[in-house]
């Protein structure tokens, strides 16, 4: 019998080792992942002032510079009225449409807000539940939102972001989710 409780008290211990690693991997990755965003950031402000709004909103969007696939970050462009300019994203379904009235799972709008931070302040970083979207505005999983991490920094009247997602996370209310609405 003692030797039976020997191995699950190593097993147990291997095990809290474990979590403990992927834990800290996790909060390794998340912080790498800020960084990253932080640099496409900066480096998209810099590529403006370089080539100008037109060449770089359409880099921003169509381009390959300012996009990391495997990790969805990419570079989208707000103007002080919400509405998307350049999307590196789903450039189909997201430009010429206003995030203003959009709002997360609180009720908030998020974007408004997000636009009013970073026009008033020259940066800013908010987070937000979103819904997991399919192609087209349809969720995926009418259950699942995300936690999204967004930073933006202001060039003269637009508000230039990128963001990453932390975590999925299952609500029991998904229909309080304001969707994004069709283009106008």
């Amino acid at each position: 019998m003692n030797v039976y409780l020997k191995i699950l008290k190593k097993k147990f211990i291997l095990i809290c080792i474990f979590v403990f690693i992927c834990i800290f991997n996790q909060n390794a990755f998340s912080d790498n992942r800020e960084k990253i965003v932080l640099n496409l950031l900066n480096e998209a402000v810099k590529y403006i002032e370089t080539n100008g709004i037109e060449k770089a909103f359409w880099e921003f969007t169509f381009g390959k510079k300012f996009k990391i696939p495997e990790e969805d970050i990419y570079i989208f462009v707000l103007d002080s009225n919400c509405t998307i300019v350049a999307h590196g994203g789903n450039a189909t379904n997201m430009i010429g449409r206003n995030l203003s009235e959009v709002k997360d799972t609180n009720g908030v709008k998020y974007m408004k807000k997000f636009v009013e931070d970073v026009l008033r302040n020259g940066n800013s970083k908010i987070s937000y539940h979103c819904p997991i979207y399919a192609t087209r505005g349809v969720y995926t999983n009418i259950n699942a939102v995300d936690l999204k991490y967004v930073y933006g920094i202001r060039y003269k009247n637009y508000v230039i972001g990128s963001g990453y997602y932390k975590d999925k996370i299952f609500v029991p209310a998904p229909h309080i989710v304001t969707p994004y609405s069709q283009k106008n």
